[in-house]
């Protein structure tokens, strides 16, 4: 439910970008061959920046929950999931749609399909005994490789598009 709920905002946040990206590249050539690499560029030394000041917190692993208590946590996962769309794929949604309706459902139905598959598996795995391996330092490189992905297909979009 969470997974869906992530890629649902992901999506109708894309599509609006999409549209966005597909009205001006029909007036602005140049939006479309310089801007969006560049947009791709920034956001990715964006995500690597705050990386760097990225804070989280912590479960205590020892606390337990009772069902009411774990269905407030589910719930309110789903919900925030549902308002933290995945800001690193927008971009693609704004190269998307300078190549129109196909392309935005494409990049949509695709981010979706490998989100919500990706999240149930690694739930699964950390379900099996992941969770007896120490995921932490992954966990604070997610910024950095995200954003470092952004750079490289920003650049290659410069030569792609």
């Amino acid at each position: 439910m969470a997974a869906l709920a992530h890629s649902l905002s992901t999506f109708l946040l894309g599509v609006f970008l999409g549209l966005f990206s597909l009205s001006l590249a029909e007036t602005l050539n140049s939006y479309t061959r310089w801007v969006i690499p560049a947009l791709l560029i920034a956001i990715g030394f964006y995500f690597i920046i705050q990386h760097h000041r990225h804070h989280h917190f912590h479960f205590n692993e020892k606390q337990k929950l009772d069902q009411a208590g774990a269905t407030q946590v589910v719930t309110l996962l789903v919900f925030m999931m549902f308002l933290s769309p995945c800001l690193e794929i927008e971009a693609y949604f704004l190269m998307a749609g300078t190549h129109g309706w196909p392309m935005i459902l494409t990049v949509g139905l695709l981010y979706t399909i490998v989100s919500v598959l990706g999240i149930t598996f690694w739930v699964y795995l950390a379900q099996k005994g992941l969770h007896r391996f120490n995921w932490h330092r992954l966990e604070h490189n997610t910024g950095l490789v995200s954003g470092c992905i952004l750079i490289v297909t920003g650049i290659i979009s410069f030569f792609t598009h």
